[in-house]
C-alpha cells in the first residue's frame, strides 16, 4: 500500500506528464533533420511518433539526441494509452542515459498507468535522487 500511495501522490496531479517539458531541444541538426526533430517535439502526437521514429532510425543524431527523441516518443505513446510499447521506449532513453530524471519519472508514470505501479517505484526514488543532486550543484 505504501507504494501506491506514494504513485498516488506524486501522480495524481499528472507531475510527470508535464516533466517532459524539461527536455532540451537539439542543440545542432543535421541536414534534413529539421522536419523530423520539430514533428518528434510537436504537440500534435500523430506528427510526435513518426517524427521521433525518424530522429531514432536517421543515424545522424548523438546518444543524448537519440535518448531525448525515444522519451518523446514514450511520452506520446503514453499518453495514448499504448504504456507497453511506451515503456519500451523510455528502457532505451534510460539504457543510453542512465541518469535521465525525466525519463525514470516518466516511466514510472506510464507503469502507474498501466496498473503496475509498484514496477515504477524505483524510478521515482532514481528520479528524485537525480533531481535533489542537480539541485544541491546549483545551490
Amino acid at each position: 500500500m505504501r507504494t501506491r500511495s506514494l504513485l498516488q501522490r506524486l501522480f495524481g496531479g499528472g507531475l510527470a506528464a508535464l516533466l517532459f517539458c524539461a527536455l532540451p531541444t537539439f542543440a545542432v541538426l543535421p541536414a534534413g533533420a529539421e522536419t523530423a526533430t520539430e514533428d518528434c517535439f510537436s504537440d500534435d502526437w500523430s506528427r510526435r511518433i513518426p517524427g521521433c521514429t525518424a530522429v531514432i532510425e536517421g543515424g545522424q543524431a548523438t546518444a543524448a539526441e537519440k535518448s531525448q527523441a525515444y522519451a518523446m516518443r514514450a511520452l506520446a505513446l503514453s499518453l495514448k494509452g499504448q504504456y507497453e510499447d511506451s515503456i519500451g521506449d523510455y528502457d532505451q532513453a534510460i539504457r543510453i542515459n542512465p541518469n535521465f530524471a525525466v525519463a525514470l519519472n516518466n516511466r514510472a508514470w506510464a507503469y502507474y498507468k498501466w496498473g503496475k505501479g509498484s514496477r515504477g517505484l524505483g524510478d521515482v526514488e532514481r528520479a528524485l535522487s537525480q533531481q535533489l543532486a542537480i539541485s544541491a550543484r546549483l545551490a
